[in-house]
């Protein structure tokens, strides 16, 4: 209950609703991903989690990504840096984004 009083008043800028879906791919561990669920199971939103229990092989990210449509991705600085890197890397390279 700490978790979500907290939350509540610090996360509001997510507005989640029951309509709203959050993808799930940090590690269970990951405080910050436990504070988000915690947020969307308080809030009644529903929770995707990615397949890929290794946490080493993203090629599966895309894939969970279209079947969920997640209306919430929230992720750490090194997740985003990650994708910038890879689209980054394609665009100098000439090949499309897929």
């Amino acid at each position: 209950m700490a978790i979500i009083l907290t939350t509540d008043k610090k996360l509001i800028v997510l507005r989640c609703t029951e309509e709203d879906s959050y993808f799930s791919f940090l590690p269970s561990a990951h405080i910050y991903d436990q504070i988000i669920e915690s947020y969307c199971i308080y809030k009644g939103s529903s929770i995707g989690f990615w397949r890929d229990i290794s946490i080493c092989d993203v090629r599966f990210l895309p894939d969970d990504l279209q079947e969920l449509k997640p209306t919430m991705f929230c992720g750490v600085t090194r997740v985003y840096d990650r994708i910038y890197t890879g689209i980054a890397s394609k665009v100098s390279s000439g090949g499309t984004v897929c």
